[in-house]
């Protein structure tokens, strides 16, 4: 009978032991797809276009709020995904990281820099933009700019 249940808590213990092993990570991915490039850019610039949208200064913070949570889980999967190397990755990233830093300004009550992150957040969105989707923009911020490539609006 100890034989046996020696036995059972050996394997108990085996079992235990087996689910608290690290799972082992994927490695990250060496190149980034015309589509995944657009997918990230519509993450970001959808709620970005709700701007235009607000009509109260409470609902424009609360807009803002929700940009940054978006872009904060945006850099956070592009860091973890993707190489390092990666040009598309890296242009994404500081799109992602100036929609941060405007949300974390927002809550800090620094509405008077607004103005200034547009122009910034603007150049941004024109690098993706021409150097990775030929000048195609996304669906709902094209409607809010005017134009779905962005070679039409210059």
């Amino acid at each position: 009978m100890k034989k046996y249940l020696l036995t059972i808590l050996s394997v108990l213990f085996l079992v235990a032991c087996g689910s608290n092993a690290e799972v082992e990570r994927a490695s990250p991915k060496e190149e980034m797809s015309r589509d995944e490039v657009f997918g990230y850019l519509e993450t970001l610039l959808d709620p970005y276009a709700d701007l235009t949208e607000v009509e109260t200064e409470e609902e424009a913070i609360e807009t803002i709020k929700k940009i940054g949570e978006i872009a904060q889980e945006v850099t956070r999967e592009l860091k973890k995904d993707y190489a390092k190397d990666i040009h598309a990755v890296t242009d994404l990233l500081r799109l992602s990281e100036k929609l941060e830093e405007l949300a974390q300004d927002v809550e800090d009550g620094n509405l008077h820099l607004m103005s200034a992150y547009g122009q910034d957040i603007g150049k941004h969105i024109r690098n993706v933009s021409v150097e990775h989707l030929d000048g195609d923009l996304p669906k709902k911020y094209g409607e809010t700019v005017g134009a779905d490539n962005i070679y039409d609006l210059e």
